[in-house]
């Protein structure tokens, strides 16, 4: 398809060209939404002629994509940085908890299944919407007497976040009860999920 035949929006090419500017400027967006981006702006020049003056004031870089690394540095009490690690992954704190007796239990795996590989694992929590990052966890330990005693019989997934280790290995943070508290770990997206964890999700 050539850049003649894209037709886009004038509102649509303002939003595109301020998520570029956010990108640049450390604000990050999900992998799906990154590639929607990065495809798009491959026609940048077409949204470009819908901006006039607009675009005239602003110089953007359209020979690197966006990428799918976090460029904003998040605020971690447990910063896995320290320890050589990379963050590739993270939800930040969106959704936003007020409450942990807003949050609801939630099984990702179905019918007869006794284990998940840890990419479907993840998949599964984005639709399900259950895909709570490692703020979540840290802000989960600060208000951890408010956690209902339920949820002490399972682990607590937060595939929200990834960290890949210095030799390679991709990991996610989960809270775990042990010695009459919360604690949080992180385990390998390598290993098998089963039916002893459990993600969380807002309830509706």
């Amino acid at each position: 398809m050539s850049q003649e035949q894209i037709t886009i929006p004038k509102a649509w090419a303002v939003r595109l060209l301020e998520m570029k500017k956010e990108t640049a400027n450390g604000i990050g967006y999900n992998t799906n939404t990154i590639d929607k981006i990065n495809y798009l702006f491959g026609y940048i020049d077409s949204i470009k002629s819908f901006l006039g003056d607009v675009e005239e004031k602003t110089t953007f870089d359209t020979t690197n994509t966006v990428s799918s690394s976090p460029t904003k540095k998040a605020s971690f009490k447990n910063d896995k940085t320290k320890d050589g690690w990379e963050l590739i992954e993270d939800v930040g704190f969106e959704p936003v908890l007020t409450s942990p007796k807003q949050l609801e239990l939630l099984p990702f795996l179905k019918d007869k299944e006794m284990y998940l590989d840890g990419e479907v694992m993840v998949e599964r929590a984005k639709e399900l919407k259950a895909n709570m990052g490692q703020q979540h966890a840290e802000w989960l330990l600060e208000h951890q007497s408010e956690i209902p005693k339920e949820f002490r019989n399972y682990y607590l997934v937060f595939p929200g976040t990834k960290w890949r280790r210095s030799g390679g290995g991709r990991d996610v943070p989960y809270l775990n009860w042990r010695g009459g508290e919360w604690i949080l770990n992180f385990d390998w997206l390598a290993s098998r999920w089963g039916d002893g964890l459990r993600l969380l999700r807002i309830r509706e």
